[in-house]
């Protein structure tokens, strides 16, 4: 027997995209195998899942949807189901992460836009409750706590920061010798 005629799906790649589509198919009741070669990428990802972050000018999406929808003859790999397999594929993505205990949230509809560890600003559809949290356009109060230690007198504002909520960090950072 061949394993052409043992399986009905063979993935290729063991990266975010071919586990997902092999665990997809086998919930499905097909004969699954997923091949690759090595370990594939899921523990270097971040953990979000990205749909359409940035325009044509690499300025940040802020409605994956709505970029999608005004450039429907784009080609884009995202796209070439369709959007409405893109809406179904993304709700079993989120409800195969919920049942394994690392629920997503987040729509098409609206972008996080969440740090990187290099301070830069990510957009992302997909992340899990306590990434959003770290969304940067939400208002209210940052309390770093530092080594244990919580302070009153670190506590920021919490907006993009300021020049001086951001040399105020940086004294706070050395004061506890983490800069």
């Amino acid at each position: 027997m061949t394993a052409q005629s043992r399986y009905d799906v063979i993935v290729v790649g063991a990266g975010l995209a071919g586990m997902f589509a092999g665990a997809l198919a086998a919930r499905r009741g097909a004969r699954t195998l997923v091949i690759a070669r090595g370990l594939g990428g899921t523990h270097l990802g971040p953990g979000t899942v990205d749909v359409r972050g940035y325009d044509s000018a690499r300025r940040l999406v802020n409605n994956p949807e709505a970029e999608i929808n005004q450039k429907p003859g784009q080609r884009h790999p995202s796209m070439l189901a369709g959007l409405p397999a893109l809406r179904e594929a993304l709700a079993e993505f989120q409800k195969m992460c919920a049942a394994a205990g690392y629920p997503l949230i987040g729509a098409l509809d609206e972008n996080f836009f969440l740090p990187t560890a290099m301070g830069a600003v990510r957009p992302t559809c997909l992340a899990p409750e306590s990434f959003a949290a770290g969304e940067v356009r939400q208002t209210g109060e940052l309390a770093l706590a530092l080594r244990g230690l919580v302070s009153d007198e670190i506590r920021l504002p919490l907006t993009p920061l300021s020049r001086p909520n951001r040399e105020r960090l940086q004294v706070v950072l050395k004061e506890f010798g983490l800069l």
